[in-house]
């Protein structure tokens, strides 16, 4: 009996409180549980489907960019469409955690956060991403972003923004994947960009790395 209560105890389960996030890191965490349940052969049919969740995350991004104009309907969409979407990854979690029945191997592939019941292990700080560098990329109207790895990364997202940051106007376009470098094709020629990358880690650790531009050659 009691080895029963401690395998209980121990037990790795997701994290799935989202409620504190803020809309970036919201956005960034979502991207990063689609690119790790792409293709995961642990969980081949998920329930919901990694389409209704990328298109949830859509809908969160169209209106998060509207609602930076203030309009009051637009606002309440924008509402509506993160709790659409914090509903939308809570269940995943849930079927997640329901077919890998506390196998830790499987929930880390999930790029969910595991909280384990009863271990009293403090989670590693995890570095923001740190050196980005931008150059030109291979071919004309490219742009390759590096920055420096860490093994706390479970996940990273390289983005671009077209308008300037500092303006609060700006919409940052996404490209997601595990490898600490990417290259952004079928940019705007000589237009001038503005690049972050986002790491994910465990526990709902997300970083941003310092903001740089480039004019695209």
């Amino acid at each position: 009996m009691a080895k029963n209560v401690m395998t209980q105890l121990t037990q790795a389960v997701l994290v799935l409180g989202f409620n504190n996030f803020s809309g970036a890191d919201l956005a960034a965490f979502a991207a990063a549980v689609i690119a790790a349940m792409t293709g995961n052969p642990y969980f081949p049919t998920p329930v919901p489907a990694i389409a209704e969740i990328q298109q949830l995350l859509t809908d969160y991004n169209t209106a998060a960019a509207a609602a930076q104009s203030r309009d009051r309907n637009a606002v309440i969409t924008k509402k509506l469409a993160r709790l659409a979407l914090i509903s939308g990854l809570q269940n995943l979690g849930r079927y997640c955690m329901s077919v890998a029945n506390g196998d830790r191997q499987m929930l880390e592939s999930t790029a969910f956060s595991i909280s384990k019941r009863g271990n009293g292990q403090p989670t590693p700080e995890m570095p923001a991403p740190s050196n980005l560098q931008l150059t030109d990329g291979p071919v004309p109207n490219s742009v390759a972003a590096s920055v420096d790895g860490s093994p706390l990364f479970k996940s990273l997202t390289f983005q671009y923004s077209e308008t300037d940051p500092a303006t609060g106007t700006n919409v940052w376009f996404s490209e997601f994947t595990t490898a600490a470098s990417y290259i952004f094709f079928n940019l705007k020629s000589s237009s001038r960009l503005w690049f972050r990358v986002v790491a994910v880690g465990t526990r709902n650790q997300i970083k941003f790395s310092s903001i740089q531009s480039r004019v695209v050659q």
